[in-house]
């Protein structure tokens, strides 16, 4: 497992799409990737891999990394309904 320091994140088109911002917390209501149900974490950033591969990097409350990866060079209505059925935020980072 990759440590948070390890990650580089990029501000990227994908997180203005699933409105995430880092530092916005979640609780998990279904699994997706490797956060599990009942979890409670906090959006760290999006790191772009190839191009195609990226990696949405959140963290729980151990300061562990945990990671929704997958080809995000588009993302489909079925992963963003997935995104926004398994996470259910609950504080949002103010501007």
């Amino acid at each position: 497992m990759k440590l948070l320091t390890e990650y580089i994140f990029y501000n990227a088109w994908q997180e203005t799409r699933l409105n995430l911002t880092a530092g916005d917390c979640f609780t998990v209501t279904q699994a997706l990737g490797k956060l599990s149900c009942g979890d409670e974490v906090t959006y760290v950033g999006f790191e772009d891999v190839d191009n195609h591969y990226g990696i949405f990097v959140f963290k729980n409350q151990n300061n562990q990394a945990l990671e929704i990866g997958g080809d995000f060079s588009t993302l489909s209505d079925q992963f963003i309904s997935e995104f926004n059925t398994a996470l259910q935020k609950i504080y949002v980072t103010s501007m």
